[in-house]
């Protein structure tokens, strides 16, 4: 009755009986069905991967923001990703920043997206006399 569990005790719990069946009658309804995580954590990397190299300039949580919204957008927002947490892609888009600036924090703004007075104008900000 309303999908209720019904078992069968009487063989089972009888104290003559040494041996019994619990016979279920009816499946269960109580328990809702387990719900599909998605690993999203490898994709997630490569997004962050793409966006730190192209936006040099994009703060590390806006990258992080960022990336999510896109898995959002992908796979839905009522959808179950298993990604990486905040602090460990700040960490990763720090990293990926480091290798492609070779290490030196000072190289970073002699590089051309971030050496740009604008994305329109081709002049470096940086005109030094040598």
């Amino acid at each position: 009755m309303f999908g209720a569990v019904w078992v069968h005790f009487r063989d089972a719990l009888s104290a003559s009986k040494s041996t019994g069946v619990v016979l279920e009658v009816n499946s269960h309804t109580c328990d809702p069905p387990r719900e599909t995580v998605i690993d999203a954590s490898a994709e997630m990397k490569e997004i962050i991967e793409t966006l730190t190299a192209s936006d040099m300039a994009m703060a590390p949580t806006r990258v992080w923001s960022t990336a999510m919204a896109t898995l959002h957008r992908k796979y839905g927002k009522s959808a179950s990703l298993r990604v990486m947490a905040k602090p460990s892609a700040v960490s990763f888009v720090k990293n990926v920043r480091r290798e492609l600036t070779g290490g030196d924090v000072f190289r970073a703004i002699e590089l051309e997206p971030t050496s740009l007075v604008s994305a329109d104008d081709a002049r470096p900000f940086l005109q030094f006399s040598y």
